[in-house]
């Protein structure tokens, strides 16, 4: 059972999200909070599996409660759902911590299936997100090959490893391996900093 925290400062936002999420036999909404100190002060006493966070919330903002929380219970995924689609948000969530990233305008879809992504450790920016990827991209990325860009921008746009191999006709353990190859190229040590570098290079670019 995935125990979530559900932090948005509109009660009525809450409650959509809540009934979106409590339709699934494995998730459970086990509080709620309104400001990012109410997120801090709830998992000090009883940290959940996760956290659903607003960015704009007020007092403490998601993105400053996420560092916080990433700092002293590293163990509570962060997933952001927010209205926010700028670039420079989504740098400042992930480099705060949280590990997926979804616009509210998709929630009713794409909820679900993120909450059980990033809850396993996946890191979503999810595709509704993405304009493009860019398969053959211009952007000089030393010493990768054209399938290792292939893969870190299908990784980067949210696929699960079995998308990955499907939509590049290749095996999931040929997948896995090229994921090695760029974590050990490019010295990163996840699939979030390999979201981050992609979205660093520009190999990934959101909706205005």
């Amino acid at each position: 059972m995935i125990r979530l925290l559900l932090a948005d400062d509109h009660p009525l936002l809450r409650q959509g999200i809540r009934a979106v999420l409590e339709t699934e036999d494995d998730i459970t909404v086990v509080a709620e909070a309104a400001t990012g100190h109410e997120v801090l002060d709830i998992c000090r006493v009883s940290p959940p599996d996760m956290v659903v966070m607003d960015i704009s919330m007020p007092g403490m903002d998601g993105i400053t409660a996420t560092s916080e929380l990433h700092r002293t219970h590293p163990e509570v995924a962060v997933l952001i759902l927010t209205m926010h689609d700028d670039l420079a948000f989504v740098q400042a969530a992930l480099e705060a911590g949280a590990t997926g990233y979804l616009l509210k305008e998709t929630a009713a879809r794409d909820l679900v299936h993120a909450v059980r992504a990033v809850v396993h450790g996946e890191a979503v920016i999810y595709p509704s997100l993405a304009r493009g990827l860019f398969m053959h991209s211009q952007v000089a990325v030393p010493q990768l090959t054209a399938r290792e860009l292939e893969v870190l921008t299908l990784i980067a746009a949210g696929k699960t490893t079995k998308e990955i191999a499907s939509s590049l006709f290749v095996s999931v353990k040929t997948v896995e391996t090229h994921r090695l190859h760029l974590m050990e190229k490019l010295d990163l040590h996840d699939r979030v900093a390999l979201v981050k570098y992609a979205l660093r290079r520009g190999l990934i670019q959101l909706n205005a």
